[in-house]
């Protein structure tokens, strides 16, 4: 089963989705006001609460900075496509669905759920294979992002690129060297983001079924960007061109 670590995303699930913990342990050396409020946290959500030696974290999760205090996880579910595009959200004026195609590094994962929640997205889509799925790294970095936003998990994203064109969703795709730039793009309606892997980028298949192709664009003698700043970048764009203006 996936454990979560450290004080705030063990707090923060806490009050987003008790359910989703089968068990939190604590340090037995571990004390003070932040534990208190874990400990009323999972007191009122009927979580179980167990005080243990400090080895016995580490053999939970090695030797990462947990702070004295380990959740353990029910599995995670993912969501349908449909559920993806069924999640509209009220702020936003219409609707965004990133592709994280063969995102393998899992804090990327984590920070593009993070920063794609954050920015109105309607979900997340990832490949089943050769991809990072949704471990106990990628809960922690999305900050608890993961239990807000609907993520699917897909064997084939040409397919689900088919699925949201014929939902009336345009299709972009974030591609060094493009032709097009970022400032160039107008985002509106319905719009499906394709980010690539590390490596690679985006695959050829999936950058011929894009509608759009565009770059992002920079100065300086590195040429790439991570992908998760990459992400924020476009997604931050995207979500300027499509959130609700109020008064």
């Amino acid at each position: 089963m996936p454990t979560i670590y450290g004080i705030n995303p063990i707090k923060e699930f806490l009050k987003a989705d008790p359910g989703s913990f089968e068990k939190i342990f604590v340090s037995r050396s571990r004390r003070g006001k932040e534990i208190e409020e874990i400990n009323r946290l999972a007191e009122e959500a009927g979580v179980e609460m167990a005080v243990v030696e400090g080895r016995q974290l580490e053999k939970m999760v090695g030797h990462v900075v947990h702070q004295g205090v380990v959740g353990l996880l029910r599995e995670f579910k993912y969501s349908s496509l449909d559920d993806i595009v069924a999640n509209r959200r009220a702020e936003m004026a219409g609707d965004l669905v990133v592709l994280a195609d063969e995102i393998v590094d899992p804090h990327n994962l984590g920070a593009i759920i993070r920063t794609a929640y954050l920015m109105g997205a309607n979900g997340i889509v990832v490949p089943a294979r050769r991809a990072s799925t949704v471990t106990a790294t990628v809960f922690k970095t999305s900050a608890g992002a993961v239990r807000y936003l609907p993520i699917a998990r897909e064997t084939n994203l040409a397919h689900v690129i088919e699925v949201l064109k014929k939902k009336g969703y345009w299709i972009y795709a974030a591609e060094a060297g493009a032709e097009k730039t970022l400032e160039e793009m107008e985002f509106k309606g319905s719009v499906a983001l394709v980010v690539g892997s590390e490596g690679r980028g985006v695959r050829r298949l999936l950058r011929e079924k894009a509608d759009f192709l565009f770059s992002i664009p920079m100065i300086g003698r590195i040429n790439s960007l991570n992908v998760s700043v990459a992400t924020g970048i476009v997604t931050y764009k995207i979500f300027s061109s499509l959130r609700r203006r109020v008064g």
